[in-house]
């Protein structure tokens, strides 16, 4: 979840840089993106609704799978989301600051 999380917020991040003037984005705006890329309730979030969790057997590590459409956010979307929150609240600000750099 977190690789993905990551992943998510550099593709995201080097959009905002594209769409800046001068190619330069705010320390705020990298903040808030840290914050809202967990919630699928915001569009910075939504990849946590495209995802599903797969696990080949009983015992086995799970997988996240990307799936083509976004679906309803219940029960595996909140794990993810939860996965993701406590990752990224121990280092939102960090990455914040590196994305700014």
């Amino acid at each position: 979840v977190c690789k993905r999380a990551v992943e998510e917020v550099w593709n995201i991040a080097e959009h905002m840089r594209e769409v800046a003037p001068y190619h330069k984005v705010g320390e705020d705006e990298f903040n808030e993106l840290t914050l809202n890329i967990c919630d699928p309730d915001t569009d910075e979030g939504e990849w946590v609704s495209m995802q599903d969790i797969e696990q080949a057997k009983k015992g086995a590590s799970i997988k996240l799978k990307q799936e083509e459409y976004m679906g309803e956010c219940r029960r595996e979307c909140r794990t993810i989301e939860k996965a993701c929150t406590a990752v990224f609240d121990e280092y939102r600000e960090d990455l914040a600051e590196l994305l700014w750099k």
